[in-house]
């Protein structure tokens, strides 16, 4: 079986392509550069990144911000290069699904997974700011039967599309929802 999926990053005016191949059960996952009028091969870094895929791409979400590329995979990193990447901790058991930067502020969106007493669980969803890409601290939270898996900010509200994900076990009702919270920035 062979199968092939592509992404594209910009970081520091340049444009580089995220290649991904599985092909007789060996993975392939390869960053290249454009240069001039072809992609070159750059470096391996999403081979050594930390996936907890929600969704069919390893990458939910990718911003430059402060002079770094940050990146979400369910985890949380940052590089300088394209070629090294440094996982961010925002807290034990908190994934890290999107992010966006709003005038000059970076926002990441978590959720940390709660078994309840029933042993059923829900999910703690938080917005984190950033105004350096260092120190983070949570604006709000709520929880919810099942992931944010998205978010963006218009209209003094934040929007979240609210979902399990590909790995989810039953169907939910929650799935598809898109919830507000007015929070004014």
């Amino acid at each position: 079986s062979l199968w092939t999926k592509y992404d594209f990053f910009v970081y520091k005016d340049e444009l580089y392509a995220y290649f991904y191949t599985y092909y007789d059960e060996q993975n392939f996952h390869e960053i290249y550069r454009l240069e001039g009028d072809k992609f070159v091969y750059h470096s391996d870094m999403i081979a050594n990144i930390i996936a907890s895929k929600t969704a069919f791409a390893l990458i939910n979400q990718k911003v430059e911000f402060k002079g770094n590329l940050y990146f979400a995979t369910g985890y949380f990193y940052k590089t300088t290069d394209m070629k090294t990447a440094e996982n961010i901790n925002v807290g034990d058991k908190t994934a890290v699904y999107d992010i966006k930067v709003i005038d000059d502020v970076m926002y990441i969106l978590c959720s940390e997974r709660i078994t309840k007493e029933d042993s059923s669980e829900e999910f703690r969803i938080s917005v984190k700011r950033s105004m350096d890409g260092i120190e983070f601290e949570e604006m709000f939270s709520f929880t919810y039967p099942v992931r944010a898996l998205s978010f963006t900010y218009a209209n003094e509200h934040f929007y979240f599309g609210m979902g399990y994900g590909i790995r989810a076990k039953q169907l939910y009702d929650e799935n598809g929802m898109v919830l507000s919270v007015k929070n004014p920035l």
